[in-house]
């Protein structure tokens, strides 16, 4: 029975986003295939939600003078005497947590930001960078690049961020591809730490990027989150590398372009 509680306790944390990623790691590692898949949905559900309040929407007029009427009309009938109490008490009991709901989501996420260095990200929360690609043009996405646009250079951002994985060109690694790409350069991710950073790509004209982080770090928590927000459209392992892939356009074939450094022979 205490196992069971404390699982929950970690699952419930880990929705929360409230592990650090070794911890998130372990736990993670531990479940089965049908938990993992129930963790994810719980994951898209709550960014659902979260996005939904973060819009403000209202009920529907309409849907609510249905389901109003529906109550009163429950109400109307001949019931036994304890069903108006506890239909009472089920609606106080929902409303006090619609809005707890409601407060904690505006105390943690609405509090945010601007970019400090740029307008590709923003901050909802403290730790809690937003991945998604703010910018729809390319050549505004272009202009946050800290370095050229060509493979040498990208290749020498990631060198000097400690990065050891092989960048190679898109056609070379993913050879048939119809996808359109081109390198616009390297930036640091938005991350405490510095851990993150971020390769730029035009795919088919839409802006898209890698972001790079190592793992158990901080960005590896932030880049998990990110996936669980639904702002990262895929992520994978690359050697001692998390990568996640952020674009508006089908882009999962960039991550091809990154594989570990094999060990010296010498």
């Amino acid at each position: 029975m205490g196992e069971r509680l404390d699982k929950d306790k970690i699952w419930m944390a880990s929705l929360d986003g409230e592990l650090s990623a070794s911890e998130s790691t372990a736990f993670e590692s531990g479940l089965g295939e049908r938990e993992t898949l129930r963790l994810r949905a719980e994951m898209k559900l709550e960014t659902a939600l979260g996005n939904a309040l973060q819009r403000g929407g209202q009920c529907p007029v309409e849907t609510w003078n249905r389901v109003l009427a529906r109550i009163e009309g429950r109400s109307a009938t001949r019931a036994p005497h304890w069903a108006a109490p506890r239909t009472l008490t089920f609606l106080l009991v929902a409303s006090m947590a619609l809005m707890a709901g409601s407060y904690w989501w505006n105390a943690e996420y609405l509090t945010h930001t601007p970019p400090q260095n740029r307008g590709q990200a923003y901050q909802f929360g403290p730790g809690s960078p937003i991945m998604a690609i703010g910018d729809s043009d390319v050549s505004a996405f272009a202009a946050h690049a800290e370095t050229g646009a060509t493979l040498e250079e990208a290749r020498a951002f990631l060198a000097s961020h400690k990065i050891q994985l092989q960048l190679t060109d898109f056609s070379e690694a993913n050879p048939g591809s119809r996808h359109r790409v081109k390198l616009l350069g390297a930036c640091k991710g938005v991350c405490p730490s510095g851990s993150l950073v971020e390769l730029m790509y035009s795919c088919c004209n839409t802006p898209a990027k890698l972001v790079i982080a190592p793992r158990n770090c901080s960005g590896e928590s932030l880049l998990r989150k990110a996936l669980a927000r639904g702002e990262v459209q895929y992520m994978t392992e690359v050697g001692a590398f998390l990568v996640g892939v952020v674009s508006h356009h089908d882009a999962h074939e960039l991550v091809n372009m990154l594989k570990p450094v094999l060990p010296s022979l010498v």
